[in-house]
């Protein structure tokens, strides 16, 4: 079960705080493109959170000035360790491509990329196998490699 709401006190305006404040991402977003969604998988019969996965615009790694070339990332994608080997991260890439398409497609780039540990590489293998390929180094961290889908 795939859970997109939100209720709307949980809902920020552009006019409040920075909702990225404290959060650790490979590149800062510019503050005119705080768009995101938090897509997760619920385990009906517990109610207990399987995964999530988060989706925000984002600069792409060869971006200089940090806005004039954002696109849609996943900056988050876990799995509760109960929930492993089921196909959830797998199915949650799957309904980002998806949100990503039919919500930001006529606006954006349709790259829909993520940035990976270098080491990390049962993570490195998941995304491969949903398409992505590696697309870049992250500037800001060296330890970390951009993926993108192919095209």
């Amino acid at each position: 079960v795939l859970d997109q709401t939100v209720p709307p006190a949980q809902i920020l305006s552009l006019d409040m705080v920075n909702a990225w404040q404290g959060f650790n991402f490979a590149v800062a977003p510019n503050p005119s493109l705080l768009q995101h969604v938090m897509l997760s998988a619920v385990d009906a019969s517990t109610n207990q959170i399987a995964g999530f996965c988060k989706v925000a615009m984002l600069p792409m790694p060869d971006d200089t000035d940090g806005c004039s070339t954002c696109s849609p990332m996943i900056t988050n994608l876990v799995t509760n360790p109960n929930y492993r080997r089921r196909g959830i991260a797998t199915n949650l890439l799957k309904s980002a491509r998806r949100y990503v398409g039919c919500c930001w497609g006529s606006c954006v780039d349709m790259t829909l990329g993520l940035y990976v540990e270098r080491d990390n590489d049962a993570a490195k293998a998941l995304y491969a196998r949903q398409g992505f390929v590696e697309g870049g180094n992250c500037s800001h961290k060296p330890t970390r490699l951009y993926m993108a889908l192919e095209q």
